[in-house]
């Protein structure tokens, strides 16, 4: 089976906005931190299995929500947490909330579980849907076992869920269901909308640091589960070193040396940047007869009903861009795109692009 991800072009010497990440470039201090770690060799120290410290500095980075470092694990990412979740769960219905990023389809397959779509409406900033399909599902399968998946944000379509879905959702299906919530952009969230703040044994969040530091090529993320015996079974099946020794001490130390208020300064100026090129992009594409759907993350979902992909992409790459086939997405078509959200000179390429694209094919642009 074919597993289709966004990014990674830049190797090709591409203008890659095909993956996702952070809008800026990663804090200044983090070059200096792995010139640090390198220059003491940290690189060829195997890393300490119970990632204590590692543990202890993002539960300090989580005050707000309350959370202790023995509610924490760690894995590389939320691919990582999300196949440990079907690991040790073995739900025998997986329900998504599509479109929505990750393996699922995949995972599903492999353990032999029945996959089960359903979709929501994404035209607005929040996240819209009928709950009651859900509650069918889960009445259908009696006392079996379901993991439900959400994306918050939801990736691709950028909309985001209030906290009062996610206890509508916890009402409407049985205990014996768990939710799992890829929070890979949750630092773009406020409490309100952030599934931590439920404190629910019943929801496990997923979120990384790959994503919010634009560190994709540094592999370090976390699992918060407040029930402590789903805690032990993941930290039972995870794999011993799932984040190297760069990685959890880059973490560590960059919690450690700017403080919680600088690495929440860098997120604020991140959502500031984010929305300012955000606007730029929605006023240069929609003036090209591009539908641009509302987003609170680092990424939009684009529709062009007058051009499909691999078509949009043959004529990008005449001017070196990349952007995501939103069709690998359940229930998305060849019309759909994600585009990332970069800096400004980065973005004013990828506009121009797209706008050339429009005028090569008849379209009027403004």
């Amino acid at each position: 089976m074919t597993r289709f991800h966004g990014g990674g072009n830049e190797w090709l010497d591409y203008y890659d906005f095909s993956g996702t990440g952070n809008s800026l470039p990663p804090p200044r201090i983090i070059d200096k931190l792995l010139y640090e770690m390198i220059r003491r060799r940290w690189h060829t120290i195997r890393p300490e299995h119970s990632y204590t410290f590692y543990r202890e500095k993002i539960s300090e980075l989580l005050a707000p929500f309350s959370v202790e470092p023995n509610e924490i694990v760690p894995v590389s990412g939320v691919s990582d947490a999300l196949r440990l979740s079907f690991l040790i769960f073995k739900p025998k219905v997986v329900v998504v909330l599509e479109p929505c990023s990750g393996e699922h389809r995949e995972l599903s397959r492999l353990f032999g579980t029945k996959y089960a779509p359903v979709t929501f409406n994404f035209e607005e900033s929040i996240c819209n849907m009928d709950l009651s399909k859900i509650e069918s599902l889960s009445i259908s399968y009696g006392d079996k076992k379901g993991l439900i998946v959400v994306s918050n944000p939801s990736n691709p379509a950028g909309c985001m869920y209030e906290n009062r879905f996610f206890e509508l959702l916890l009402d409407a299906t049985p205990r014996n269901w768990l939710v799992f919530v890829n929070e890979a952009f949750g630092d773009y969230l406020d409490y309100s909308h952030s599934a931590l703040s439920l404190h629910s044994e019943r929801v496990v969040v997923a979120r990384s640091f790959n994503k919010t530091l634009g560190l994709q090529g540094l592999r370090a993320g976390y699992i918060v589960a407040r029930e402590k015996e789903l805690v032990t079974k993941y930290d039972a099946v995870r794999d011993p070193w799932p984040i190297s020794t760069l990685a959890a001490k880059l973490i560590e130390m960059l919690i450690e040396e700017e403080g919680l208020s600088g690495y929440r300064s860098f997120i604020e100026r991140s959502k500031r940047s984010l929305e300012t090129e955000k606007k730029y992009i929605y006023k240069m594409l929609t003036r090209a007869s591009y539908r641009l759907y509302p987003s609170v993350a680092p990424y939009i979902l684009i529709e062009h009903a007058w051009i499909k992909h691999p078509q949009i992409d043959l004529m990008l790459d005449k001017y070196r861009v990349r952007i995501r086939d939103a069709s690998t997405y359940y229930g998305l078509s060849k019309n759909f795109s994600r585009i990332a959200v970069k800096t400004r000179s980065k973005n004013k390429v990828l506009t121009w692009a797209l706008r050339q694209i429009a005028v090569e094919s008849g379209i009027i642009v403004y």
